[in-house]
């Protein structure tokens, strides 16, 4: 018998989402590029999204940590990412507050 160690998930969370053509086409601004917060610091374990995308149309979404000390972050800290997130989400009328 092998044990795991659980790791406790936060309570809530926020959820972004945008459309990946205007991502790509603006550099990867996500100050432009989000178009919606789904969730603002919600718990709920599940999310409806009623929209399907176009052919050729792609959707992004992004996850973050939410809680009493604040939001957490977009970034996933991985070599392979580029750029930061955080900020240019942050910037974005459409974003979770």
């Amino acid at each position: 018998m092998r044990n795991e160690k659980l790791v406790a998930f936060p309570q809530n969370f926020d959820v972004v989402w945008g459309d990946g053509q205007t991502l790509r086409a603006n550099g990867g601004d996500f100050s432009e590029a989000v178009e919606w917060c789904l969730a603002d610091d919600t718990s709920a374990t599940d999310l409806s999204f009623n929209a399907d995308p176009e052919p050729g149309q792609v959707f992004w979404f992004l996850l973050r940590c939410a809680g009493p000390g604040g939001g957490g972050s977009y970034d996933s800290d991985a070599l392979e990412q580029v750029g930061l997130r955080d900020p240019g989400i942050g910037a974005s009328p459409a974003s979770c507050p």
